[in-house]
């Protein structure tokens, strides 16, 4: 059993959807990590999440207003989780990260609302990077230059960018995991699987068993098993649950599917639907699972991932072992 190689790229063509995705197997067993959308990640989807307060969560489409106190409280759940588990693995400099990366979107927020009355909008940087000369230069009459200016010296700071680097890698040693697990396709699927992708009975296996929403569930679940980065996993697995947009309708299902067969697996009662009214009982799910000891979630995704899929026979060239990421020096 060889270990698994993770290729760090970024993306030139940015209208390619493949390549847009969290990753996946290349050809002789490598996995891409497109280290853009990643960081894309961290700095506009988990950052906010770990704000005092929580910066406002997203509701998945077409859901009820009413419903967001159960996401919130999911949302606050992760976020404490992380608060903990963040800093042990990378640092105190974790605090002083996510306070420069607050008051830069903060401030951002403020000049595009200034902006927006004019008539201009304004796209807040969605990486780590930000071109200060050109924002110096657009917003010479930007009363928050200087806040932009502050904050930019922060994240510049080597121990922000040691902590951001961290962080950024600990989702990526999570993607890979997930690939890893996904890259071979299951001998079936279970009924509970079926009865949401093929309710009519019409589809055949080999279709199936290689549903880009059955892919995205079993990367969920793959990584989970490995309790190095499941607060990671589990704020992931919600960001695509209440924002399809950001990681494709594929990765919504799955990752609400991976959430309804954990709790299922942990004796919760299951939801009527994956959407609508079911958004309440997920985001319970989310909160329950979140208290969960590592152990034990690293168990419940397995047994949820031996029920439900028929164990793969191994295809030469894959490898079932841990995926390892050498970290990369800067973002």
């Amino acid at each position: 059993v060889g270990a698994t190689r993770a290729v760090h790229a970024r993306r030139l063509d940015r209208l390619n959807l493949l390549e847009s995705r969290f990753g996946h197997a290349l050809e002789g067993g490598d996995v891409l990590v497109p280290l853009d959308r990643i960081e894309e990640t961290v700095v506009s989807r988990i950052a906010p999440l770990l704000e005092e307060p929580p910066f406002p969560a997203l509701l998945p489409q077409g859901v009820s207003p009413a419903l967001y106190p159960y996401v919130g409280e999911a949302e606050a759940a992760l976020a404490r989780s992380l608060r903990a588990s963040l800093p042990a693995r990378c640092g105190s400099a974790v605090h002083g990260l996510l306070a420069a990366l607050a008051a830069r979107r903060t401030a951002f927020a403020e000049w595009a609302q200034m902006l927006g009355a004019q008539g201009i909008s304004l796209t807040p940087p969605r990486g780590y990077r930000m071109d200060l000369e050109l924002v110096t230069r657009v917003g010479a009459r930007n009363p928050r230059l200087r806040d932009l200016e502050r904050a930019h010296a922060r994240l510049g700071e080597p121990e922000n960018v040691r902590a951001f680097v961290c962080v950024r890698d600990l989702v990526a040693d999570d993607l890979v995991r997930g690939v890893v697990h996904e890259r071979t396709p299951p001998a079936d699927v279970g009924s509970s699987i079926r009865g949401v992708l093929d309710p009519l009975g019409e589809r055949p296996r080999e279709s199936l068993v290689t549903d880009p929403s059955v892919r995205a569930m079993r990367r969920h679940l793959g990584a989970l098993m490995d309790g190095e980065t499941q607060p990671l996993r589990l704020a992931l697995a919600l960001l695509c649950w209440t924002d399809g947009q950001h990681c494709g309708e594929a990765d919504q299902q799955g990752a609400m599917l991976a959430i309804a067969e954990l709790a299922r697996e942990a004796g919760r009662p299951p939801s009527a639907s994956l959407r609508g009214v079911g958004v309440r009982t997920l985001a319970g799910h989310v909160v329950a699972l979140v208290a969960l000891p590592p152990a034990r979630l690293s168990a419940l995704a397995a047994a949820a991932d031996r029920r439900l899929f028929a164990a793969p026979a191994a295809q030469p060239g894959m490898s079932s072992a841990p995926a390892t990421i050498t970290p990369s020096a800067s973002p």
